[in-house]
């Protein structure tokens, strides 16, 4: 079959949409057919602040075996060796405030044992201290902001 010109146009305009059509197949899960989508929110942690820190589901909490202890400044504060978390140079415990988990720093005044007697400028009475599962704490905060030491 000859095709004159314009027949000759016509074929090639209908392999170019078959093309295009083809292509859009192909295509059709990628980034351009994609539907907007919101950030899936972290399932244990539900809610991140810069300043206070994070906050975890119940279910979270408990899964994680998070366990806490009350502080009360007027005293020495004593605390397992498992509370603290060492991040490059410094030695951290997690406080519990409002809901808020945020990893404060703490000075180590002296080890007794199994245990540690510790000050920290950020911590105030009524305030409570992560002594139990704060390694879990630490890789979901982790998590949640992306990153970390």
């Amino acid at each position: 079959m000859k095709l004159n010109s314009r027949g000759h146009q016509k074929y090639t305009l209908l392999l170019l949409v078959l093309c295009v059509v083809l292509a859009l197949f192909a295509l059709k899960d990628s980034w351009l057919f994609a539907e907007e989508t919101i950030p899936q929110q972290n399932k244990a942690v539900f809610e991140t602040s810069k300043t206070e820190g994070f906050k975890l589901t119940k279910k979270a909490i408990q899964t994680i075996g998070v366990a806490i202890k009350p502080i009360v400044i007027n005293s020495e504060i004593t605390l397992p060796k498992d509370a603290l978390v060492h991040s490059l140079d410094q030695i951290a415990v997690y406080r519990l405030r409002n809901s808020w988990f945020k990893l404060v720093t703490i000075e180590v005044i002296r080890e007794s044992g199994s245990q540690v007697i510790v000050r920290s400028l950020e911590l105030k009475s009524g305030d409570q201290v992560v002594i139990q599962g704060a390694a879990l704490l630490r890789v979901s905060e982790m998590d949640a902001f992306g990153g970390g030491e």
